[in-house]
């Protein structure tokens, strides 16, 4: 179990959450509290950012692919920890490298792809108020359901949950 108070001049500062990545995967009393969407301050992702840098990183696989252990057993063993020493820092080096490029070829379309990030976030922003008044309910209303339900789905095991219930 993760120890909290041993960050008491941070406790206030952190927020925890489920990757967006993978966060459908877990039950629903954990989306509840560490789903960023209902996180305050995680903002609005699909999630698939791991997944592109992911993609364009494939290509890198098969030429830092780990020979087998059969090879390693004929080596002397100090040639053998020189080797997988170099191994190592060499592919560090290349995924480094592939990384840094991609950074580089994606920094002068950076101010674009932010504008229509916040064009598409102003949209759902726009929606999500005009369902909001439309549904002609107080928001304390809906903040006290929603804190409801969360209370609802975490008693059974509620000392699990308790790092976010604060923030939710």
């Amino acid at each position: 179990m993760f120890e909290f108070n041993l960050l008491p001049n941070y406790q206030h500062r952190i927020t925890f959450g489920v990757s967006v990545f993978h966060a459908f995967g877990h039950q629903f009393a954990c989306q509840c509290i560490y789903h960023p969407q209902k996180c305050v301050g995680f903002g609005c992702t699909d999630g698939e950012g791991c997944e592109r840098c992911w993609n364009q990183l494939l290509k890198e696989i098969p030429m830092l692919h780990v020979s087998g252990v059969g090879q390693i057993f004929s080596i002397v063993m100090f040639q053998l920890l020189i080797s997988l020493n170099t191994q190592y820092h060499h592919r560090l080096f290349i995924i480094n490298q592939k990384l840094a490029h991609m950074n580089e070829q994606n920094f002068p379309n950076l101010g674009a792809w932010w504008a229509q990030k916040m064009t598409r976030a102003q949209g759902k922003l726009t929606t999500a108020v005009e369902v909001f008044l439309s549904l002609d309910l107080e928001e304390p209303y809906l903040r006290n359901q929603w804190l409801a339900q969360c209370d609802a789905v975490t008693r059974e095991n509620p000392g699990k949950f308790i790092l976010n219930l604060v923030t939710a």
